[in-house]
């Protein structure tokens, strides 16, 4: 301020005797403040997905019915049974023996006498296996995903980075299957028990066993045997 001022004394008093002032003596322009542009290293942040629980809620669930003649409690659980499985079954034969095996065991709990010919038995049981699909399975997706954003100021640039890692394996196929149970008198065909139940699991080794879902199957069609579980 006190050098702006001497100048304009300086200026003022030359120009009263007459003398040329230098037009860059009366005013110094003001330099521009420079700001030096930088950009600034990238912020990674890497998000491993938790392993939550991702099961369906049908995933081991079993639902069954059952329905009994209303004469049949008296002739059923005793005597000489037989099991085979329907033409449209649609496990393998393999698969299809391992729930005839396990229907076969709990007859044999409920009193039934298994050993006997098909030709000599009081009753049949008739038993139908459907595999289906119930949810197909997850499509191979890209593990990392992410996004980037750069924001610019006087200050400078920067430029952000978000990654997102999901480590969890594609879910297998979820299946559903069904197993239907009709006890019949053999020689006049009517039924005298029926009953169907279900289960969901999905398709792949750790989850898919056959023997344990025959099992449990087998054991939810015979629930409250003779009479329909309430």
């Amino acid at each position: 301020m006190h050098i702006l001022f001497a100048r304009t004394a300086i200026a003022a008093a030359a120009a009263a005797a007459g003398l040329a002032v230098p037009v860059a003596a009366a005013a110094q322009p003001v330099p521009w403040v420079s700001h030096t542009m930088r950009e600034a290293q990238p912020t990674m942040l890497a998000n491993r997905s938790s392993l939550r629980d991702r099961r369906d809620s049908r995933e081991g669930k079993v639902t069954a019915e059952q329905f009994a003649a209303e004469d049949g409690a008296a002739v059923l659980g005793h005597g000489a049974i037989t099991v085979r499985s329907v033409a449209d079954s649609t496990p393998e034969a393999r698969d299809r023996l391992v729930y005839e095996a396990a229907m076969i065991d709990r007859l044999v709990m409920a009193g039934y006498d298994t050993m006997a010919p098909t030709n000599e038995a009081d009753q049949l049981a008739e038993i139908r296996v459907i595999s289906d699909i119930a949810e197909p399975a997850e499509v191979e997706r890209n593990p990392v995903s992410g996004s980037t954003a750069v924001t610019v100021s006087n200050r400078g640039t920067a430029m952000g980075m978000a990654l997102n890692v999901d480590m969890t394996k594609p879910r297998a196929a979820l299946l559903s299957t069904r197993m239907e149970l009709r006890i019949r008198d053999r020689e006049s065909g009517r039924v005298l028990w029926e009953a169907r139940a279900q289960t969901w699991s999905r398709d792949d080794p750790e989850n898919r066993d056959e023997g344990a879902i025959a099992n449990r199957l087998a054991a939810a069609l015979m629930e409250g045997f003779p009479r329909p579980a309430a």
